[in-house]
């Protein structure tokens, strides 16, 4: 009889073991894929940094200010300064972005989202010393 009861014990704390590993491999595949979509995210921004870098444009352009887009009727794409509301373009309005100081560029629709991103580092960088930063930095995400 009690080998009976071990070998049901065994089998069950075999069970609950498999139990366990599937859990925590689930976790690492939901990190997989979170991973995997930020690095997705993060080619898509490269892309379209790097498209918006080699626009023509007839002026120096200035991180912190937001330059507006056009396509001319050739397919041409230019930035300009002024926004459609300011003239009146024959041209195609493609989007407004303001150039980041890191040279990345934020389309207009997220510039708000984005300025309080930066704002809630800079207020984890203003009341940190070098060291408490990194573990104010990994508790954003819960903040946000």
């Amino acid at each position: 009889m009690q080998k009976i009861e071990l070998a049901k014990e065994i089998q069950k704390a075999d069970t609950f073991v498999q139990a366990n590993a599937c859990n925590k491999l689930q976790v690492i595949a939901e990190q997989i894929r979170f991973l995997q979509s930020q690095a997705e995210k993060i080619l898509l921004e490269t892309k379209r940094n790097t498209d918006l870098h080699h626009v023509a444009c007839n002026f120096i352009k200035v991180p912190g200010n937001i330059y507006h887009l056009y396509q001319r009727s050739s397919g041409q794409k230019y930035f300009g300064m002024l926004s459609p509301q300011e003239w009146h373009t024959p041209h195609e309005y493609m989007g407004s972005f303001r150039l980041e100081h890191d040279q990345s560029w934020t389309p207009a629709e997220y510039l708000v989202e984005k300025d309080n991103q930066l704002q809630v580092l800079e207020k984890v960088l203003a009341h940190s010393d070098g060291r408490s930063a990194c573990r104010s930095i990994q508790n954003i995400d819960m903040e946000m």
